[in-house]
């Protein structure tokens, strides 16, 4: 007879053994699994950090400055510059003072005090004529008359004693109708100052002292038969 007993337990032994192996490589299994998932862990941790050990901090970048469109910008003062017209000191230190001129500013001009040596003068065609007769014809700065034998053209101007002196010339034009002198005569209240006998395309300066007078004459005559003259006074000026 066979002990049934001792037949069955190798083999119980044996589905034990296969059992314990397959637990244990169950286990290393799991073992090698979780150490695949730190693994993974661990590097998905180290992606994420961006590799802070080695990395450098980056700040914000700077502000750029406002600036006006359309407007060039405006250069910066530093402490060493001066204002306009304010002295300033060369680069190399050496040297006075530089001025700098101010920009947009005349220079001011000298001032002349008190009266002038010249006096102040006007043309005597400027004032009224008082009384005219004969055949006069003048313009800005003469008085020419027409004048026949024994006629005497005058014009008479009213001073009021205002003028010191009357000055200018008399004289008879070249292409008068007669060669012969003509009278020319400047009279101050009836006393006659100037007297010239002028022949043709010639002249006279005249100068008279007219302070305190009232009335001025000029005329002009002719005393030989004939054709007529013409007789002129020019540049005639009264000076206070």
């Amino acid at each position: 007879m066979h002990d049934e007993g001792a037949n069955k337990t190798p083999r119980g032994s044996q589905w034990t053994s296969r059992i314990r192996r397959g637990l244990e490589r169950q286990w290393l299994q799991g073992v090698a699994a979780i150490a695949g998932i730190v693994a993974t862990a661990l590097a998905l941790a180290a992606l994420l950090s961006g590799g802070t050990g080695n990395s450098t901090t980056v700040g914000p970048s700077p502000r750029p400055m406002p600036t006006t469109e359309g407007q060039p910008a405006k250069p910066a003062v530093s402490a060493e510059s001066s204002p306009t017209g304010a002295p300033s000191r060369s680069p190399d230190g050496g040297g006075g003072p530089t001025i700098l001129p101010s920009a947009g500013k005349a220079s001011p001009q000298p001032r002349t005090n008190g009266p002038t040596n010249r006096p102040r003068s006007v043309p005597l065609t400027a004032l009224p004529v008082e009384t005219v007769t004969g055949a006069w014809s003048t313009d800005a700065d003469s008085m020419s008359a027409k004048v026949y034998c024994n006629e005497t053209p005058t014009r008479i101007y009213r001073l009021g004693g205002k003028y010191a002196e009357l000055s200018g010339f008399a004289g008879v034009d070249e292409d008068s109708p007669t060669s012969e002198e003509l009278k020319f005569e400047v009279s101050v209240d009836g006393e006659v100052l100037f007297t010239g006998h002028i022949g043709q395309a010639a002249s006279a300066p005249i100068r008279v002292d007219t302070r305190g007078g009232d009335r001025l004459a000029l005329t002009v005559s002719k005393c030989v038969d004939g054709s007529y003259g013409v007789g002129t006074y020019v540049d005639m000026r009264l000076s206070e």
